[in-house]
């Protein structure tokens, strides 16, 4: 199509202009032209990543690289076990990492297979079937109900078109289209009635369209363009996990290389000095801090889950807790997305959806209402032997909104519909603006007819309205009060849809029936329906607020029904805090940044303006949560630090998430935002307690070199309290509640560092306390004449078992630890147990003593180790207490 967009011409211009014909659509010669010159109709195929490569991502990482490094070192020098534990770290590591990315990347393929659609169309004056990829600019295709739209096009004829757009705006409501309407160049998509777009379905009616854009060119291809050209930011867990990798590592090589030189310079051998140095970047780098987070990354997903959502990928669990932006879609999470009749109008009263029940009295002004809206609707019943509470409905969600009011006073549709036989039907129009049906009455032996409509529309054709179980003349004041009720509910963003009926003589039955209903209708009133906020929801919305986290609806909603909506959840906003689709286009880029940053509602969007506000928002540093569920969606969770799609979207949105809500509810944001939070404190937990046991032996090791002693652990030894004592116990801080304050904390800012200052004095204090004490202790058994091996060995349990009980203390680091219940974690007495049989293990087991160059211990040395781990935790104790108060203050 030219540059004149389609949606501004007629269709006859647009006929005309893609030369083509309304009643032949075009030659077969004509079609293989066009498809040289616009290609087919279908989404490129997106290159997938092989499982080899997805595979060796997971080393692409500094701890790996540190590790294989270690691994190389160990290898030259003949410590064959030292190079097969480190190895078993990363490679283990590595296959969790893989299994849980090897599910994604999938996005534009279905993209593409959502698309995958066959199409009627005219060529050479016949009706064909043709695979949708097939269909050229100048086509013409028919369409009808239950249809999948196979491309864009402008609309030729209508009748009683309605589509569901909602994979492309996000609005579950049905759309009115309209062949004659002709629209301005900067119309948005939702509201080009007289357009229908690839992958979109046909709800009611038929039509007729020429094709005016295939492939790329198409609304969802330019969608897809977006995706692909959308890049995914890099998360926050990663990028402090790689400033940690850093620190760790320049610390490493810093002391390794004071240690080669000191030695050197004292006089002692370069292979000796490159034993201690191996020894020294063993104990530097926590070997088990990769699989550790990879399981409680894993953990924490599975918490997720309970409360209702499900976590693509790992590191998406803990950037949840970093969110400080919510942008939300409003239908479906902020709302039910699903059409309720909330008030019913009559003459004789105002009824609201909780008065409806089948003790209603019979021949009441309800039932002649409810009458007019059961028998002039589409909707079906799919399992209609079923119980009425359990009925499937399918249908128009206004509709299916008034089958299920009636249900629940007792009037059944499937009853009405068998009493009321159906004779005659004029469906919906625009022009129109009201639904007839001609019915006959069996039990009365009477023809009637029923009419849905616009109550402006109805009221000018009505003569009478019931009142009082009987029909009363409808006076002018009749007229304006009833008009001035719809308008307040109209202002309030309700559908008010007006009923009436007719009894019609025998004369008018085998009549016209749009004639027989241009005048005397009983107007019976209106009803008012809306999707209705989420119970509960305004208090989420509070509570999320609270947590220092911003929440700023999206919708494809008009600005005052935005402005309602948000005014009922608790979100207010001026008038320069609203955004709609038109100032996006107007405003100058920097004055736009600084009201996205501000705005509390965007109307009128389109996945262009989302992008947008992802962007602006993340330029000021914000973490950014958004919701959706349709295509359209898609280049928005995919650029959002979280994308959060509901589990009733389409495929290719929860493809493309990170999270998916089950339950598509705004509250399970919220749950996920508090379980994010608990994944972060639970991580610092764990490296505080594996960066203290490394910065221990670091202690130890550097102090034996320059006490001039031997060195005091081996790396078989280190790698054995790393990964095996240590390790469970760590894993088991992943099982920690959350505290009592933890959704009143602010949100983290994204160069907050995964290790705080109180936690770097913690990680001081414990290393220096821990290693210092397993030096003394290691000095004294040598002076006192034991061998080598004998001190070496309680050095080494000294150094397992007071880390061991360092992780009571690391469960808070602010509560003391007599104020957290030890029996809640469980799971963390029984590692320590492990942990300490382990250790016990390893030193009189024969052949582990082989295996770790241990002895067996006696009960004094056992009595120092105990002695020694307890008095680090009074320590620990005292320094937390010391620290909170500092920071409280």
């Amino acid at each position: 199509m030219n540059k004149s967009n389609p949606y501004t011409k007629s269709a006859i211009e647009v006929i005309t202009s893609l030369r083509t014909n309304a009643q032949n659509g075009l030659s077969e010669n004509q079609v293989q032209i066009l498809q040289s010159r616009f290609g087919r109709n279908e989404l490129p195929k997106e290159k997938q990543k092989s499982l080899i490569i997805i595979f060796a991502k997971q080393f692409n990482d500094l701890f790996s690289y540190f590790l294989f490094i270690a691994a190389i070192i160990s290898f030259f020098l003949g410590e064959i076990i030292d190079v097969a534990v480190i190895l078993a770290a990363i490679i283990i590591n590595g296959i969790v990492g893989y299994l849980q990315e090897n599910k994604a990347r999938k996005t534009v393929e279905e993209l593409k297979e959502y698309i995958t659609v066959i199409a009627k169309v005219i060529r050479n004056g016949n009706i064909k079937e043709v695979k949708a990829e097939e269909l050229v600019p100048g086509d013409i295709i028919e369409l009808s109900a239950g249809d999948k739209v196979p491309a864009d096009a402008r609309l030729v004829e209508t009748f009683g078109l309605e589509t569901r757009e909602e994979v492309l705006t996000g609005e579950s409501m049905n759309v009115l289209k309209d062949a004659k309407s002709i629209v301005k160049e900067d119309t948005i998509v939702a509201e080009r009635k007289n357009m229908v777009f690839m992958g979109t379905l046909i709800s009611k009616g038929l039509a007729k369209a020429i094709v005016t854009a295939t492939g790329l060119q198409t609304e969802f291809g330019k969608i897809t363009k977006l995706v692909k050209e959308t890049k995914e930011k890099e998360t926050p867990l990663k990028i402090r996990l790689r400033k940690l990798s850093l620190w760790i590592g320049a610390i490493a090589f810093i002391c390794c290389l004071i240690i080669v030189l000191a030695g050197v310079i004292a006089g002692k051998s370069v292979p000796e000095m490159f034993v201690f140095a191996v020894a020294l970047a063993v104990s530097a780098i926590p070997e088990g801090l990769l699989i550790v987070v990879t399981i409680i990354l894993t953990i924490g997903m599975r918490r997720i889950l309970k409360r209702q959502a499900v976590v693509s990928e790992l590191v998406a669990a803990e950037t949840l807790g970093s969110t400080t932006v919510i942008c939300s879609d409003k239908t479906g999470t902020i709302t039910t997305g699903e059409m309720r009749a909330d008030y019913i109008y009559t003459a004789d009263n105002i009824y609201q959806a909780e008065d409806l029940s089948p003790l209603l009295p019979k021949e009441s002004d309800l039932e002649h209402l409810m009458l007019s809206a059961v028998l002039c609707s589409e909707v079906q019943i799919e399992n209609p032997r079923s119980e009425p509470k359990n009925w499937k409905l399918l249908g128009e969600a206004t509709e299916k909104s008034l089958v299920i009011a009636a249900r629940d006073m007792g009037m059944y549709a499937n009853e009405l519909r068998n009493r009321y036989r159906q004779i005659n039907i004029i469906p919906f129009d625009a022009d129109r603006k009201y639904m007839a049906s001609e019915n006959y009455d069996a039990k009365s032996d009477e023809y009637k007819a029923f009419l849905k409509g616009g109550v402006e529309v109805l009221l000018r054709r009505s003569r009478y309205f019931y009142k009082e179980k009987h029909r009363q003349l409808l006076t002018d004041e009749d007229r304006k009060t009833i008009l001035q009720a719809a308008e307040k509910y109209s202002s309030q963003e309700y559908r008010v849809i007006g009923t009436a009926f007719k009894i019609l003589t025998k004369e008018e039955q085998s009549t016209d029936l749009e004639k027989e209903i241009k005048d005397g209708l009983i107007f019976t009133g209106f009803v008012a329906v809306r999707d209705p906020v989420r119970p509960q929801i305004k208090d989420t919305i509070k509570k999320t607020m609270a947590a220092g986290i911003k929440v700023k609806m999206i919708t494809g909603d008009h600005r005052l029904t935005a402005l309602s909506i948000a005014t009922d959840i608790g979100i207010l906003a001026s008038e320069k805090e609203i955004i709609t689709g038109e100032d996006f286009d107007k405003l100058p880029p920097e004055e736009l940044e600084a009201r996205i940053q501000k705005a509390k509602i965007f109307a009128r969007v389109s996945p262009k303006h989302k992008l947008q506000i992802i962007d602006a928002l993340q330029k000021q540093g914000e973490v950014v949560a958004m919701t959706g569920d349709g295509v359209n969606d898609v280049p928005a969770l995919k650029a959002a630090d979280i994308g959060v799609a509901m589990g009733s979207g389409t495929e290719v949105a929860k493809e493309t998430a990170d999270i998916v809500l089950l339950d598509n509810n705004f509250k399970t944001i919220t749950a996920a935002v508090e379980e994010g939070r608990l994944i972060f404190n639970n991580l610092r937990k764990v490296i505080l307690y594996l960066l203290s046991d490394s910065f221990s032996e670091i202690a130890l090791v550097l102090g034996t070199l320059f006490l001039g002693l031997p060195l005091p652990l081996l790396p078989t030894q280190i790698l054995w309290i790393n990964l095996v004592t240590d390790s469970p116990p760590s894993i088991a801080l992943a099982f920690e509640s959350a505290e009592k304050d933890i959704m009143k904390d602010r949100p983290r800012r994204q160069t907050e560092s995964i290790i705080n200052r109180e936690m770097k004095v913690l990680i001081g204090v414990i290393g220096l306390l821990i290693g210092l004490m397993a030096l003394g202790i290691f000095w004294w058994k040598l002076n006192q004449g034991y061998d080598l091996i004998h001190a070496r060995t309680l050095a080494f349990t000294t150094l397992s078992v007071a880390t061991l009980f360092c992780v009571f203390s690391a469960r808070s680091l602010h509560t003391a630890i007599w104020r957290k219940n030890i029996l809640e974690n469980k799971i963390l007495l029984m590692t320590f147990g492990l942990g300490l049989i382990l250790q016990i293990m390893a030193v009189y087991l024969p052949a582990m003593q082989v295996l770790f160059h241990t002895t067996a211990l006696n009960g004094l040395d056992w009595g120092v180790v105990f002695g020694a781990a307890f008095l680090v935790v009074v320590v620990i104790e005292i320094c937390k207490q010391m620290l909170f108060r500092r920071k409280t203050n």
